[in-house]
């Protein structure tokens, strides 16, 4: 409470203390683990992604300030890779089935895992609009991002909360 953490923000701290005290008892820094017990739970979230009325509406969003036109670039980009690996995406990551479609071939940054995500038309505009850059994509800080997608949302009259993650589950969802 006095840090303004909500359940599933404390749960994630407590699961990491309670490693750290198993790892403290497995090398006898400690003799028991106080917290063996204690049992933490996340609540349910409930899972943000737009529909298809409110990603027309961000696809027809227009602007002036460049700011708000990478940051729905971004958010367009949609291929449902985290903000790290879109920031890590590289020409070498293209490849090029038998029947011509392009697909992002990636190892996930947090897991190791190697994806393989079809090339939309959508992203296949972006990647040529910014083609001829110094990076592939003109990524942003997350947090900046979000921040302008949230300005986005209300621009574009979306009453939800958006930010960059949106984007994967709009992604899987559509």
């Amino acid at each position: 409470i006095d840090k303004g953490m909500c359940q599933n923000s404390s749960t994630k701290h407590l699961k990491l203390l309670k490693k750290i005290i198993n790892l403290a008892v497995a090398n006898s820094y400690i003799s028991f683990n106080p917290f063996a017990t204690y049992k933490v739970e996340r609540e349910a979230v409930e899972i943000d992604f737009l529909d298809e009325e409110e990603l027309r509406r961000i696809i027809n969003f227009d602007t002036p300030l460049p700011r708000l036109e990478k940051a729905r670039d971004m958010f367009l980009f949609g291929t449902g890779l985290s903000y790290i690996d879109v920031k890590t995406l590289t020409t070498a990551h293209f490849e090029k089935d038998q029947n011509g479609r392009i697909w992002i071939k990636k190892r996930r940054i947090k897991t190791g895992v190697l994806s393989r995500i079809p090339l939309l038309p959508m992203a296949k505009m972006i990647l040529e609009k910014y083609k001829g850059g110094d990076k592939l994509l003109p990524i942003q800080d997350p947090a900046d991002i979000n921040k302008y997608l949230k300005d986005i949302a209300i621009l574009c009259n979306i009453n939800k909360r958006i930010t960059y993650h949106t984007s994967r589950h709009t992604f899987a969802s559509t």
